[in-house]
């Protein structure tokens, strides 16, 4: 898989090049909006809380840490972290601190808009 962005969006390739899905950012970071698989999901700030509603109802929380960044989904325990070194990712990782899904810049120096996955 890979994202770019185009226009605007961030958008998910899968290995065919097919578009699995879309994440737009509004320029205030307090909406925005992931579509999945005709799956529309908006995301809603409010300081360091965040919520995930789809069809109007709220599917899941997020709570982000102050100082260090990382994002903690309530309701499962998984956590988006950063990964350093030469080359840096941000991951998910579930309640164990296993792995799930990694993502980085496919160059480390430069953003050239396309992620590996």
């Amino acid at each position: 898989m890979n994202a770019r962005l185009e226009n605007d969006l961030i958008n998910l390739y899968d290995d065919n090049e097919i578009l699995i899905g879309s994440l737009k950012i509004k320029s205030n970071f307090k909406e925005s909006e992931l579509v999945l698989n005709n799956q529309t999901f908006k995301l809603i700030r409010d300081g360091w809380k965040t919520k995930i509603i789809e069809d109007s109802i709220e599917k899941f929380n997020l709570k982000t840490n102050s100082l260090l960044g990382n994002t903690e989904v309530l309701e499962t325990g998984h956590k988006i972290t950063g990964e350093w070194g030469i080359k840096w990712a941000t991951k998910l990782i579930d309640d164990k601190e296993n792995t799930l899904l990694k993502i980085r810049n496919e160059n480390s120096f430069l953003d050239n808009g396309k992620y590996e996955i």
